[in-house]
């Protein structure tokens, strides 16, 4: 709706006074109703949702948790395909040899 001049006002006479009158009530009803929708929703946003962190909600609860291990695609372990294995070769005449021997086992209780 284009704003009327005060020379367009004064032109009017009272019916269509009171009809612009009702239409700017009208859109600035719409326009408070709207405001409030769009600051009740930034206020929503402005907080962190709950999470067990700042709320007493158990860990369990938690949006962004990690999945279980089951439902994740199991890693294969060792090399990756197409790995060259590398070895160092053995001596046939070695300069010295070394005999290591273990005085007890550390693997298990002693």
């Amino acid at each position: 709706m284009a704003r009327p001049t005060n020379e367009q006002l004064m032109a009017m006479d009272k019916d269509e006074l009171i009809i612009l009158f009702n239409a700017v009530m009208d859109e600035l009803d719409e326009l408070r109703a709207k405001l409030a929708l769009q600051q009740a929703e930034i206020e929503r946003l402005k907080s962190p949702p709950p999470n067990s962190k700042n709320s007493s909600m158990p860990p369990s609860r938690d949006m962004n948790k990690r999945k279980r291990k089951e439902a994740k695609e199991i890693k294969k372990r060792g090399a990756r395909e197409g790995h060259v294995m590398k070895k160092r070769e053995l001596l046939d005449n070695p300069d010295t040899v070394i005999v290591g021997a273990l005085e007890k086992c550390c693997s298990g209780p002693s």
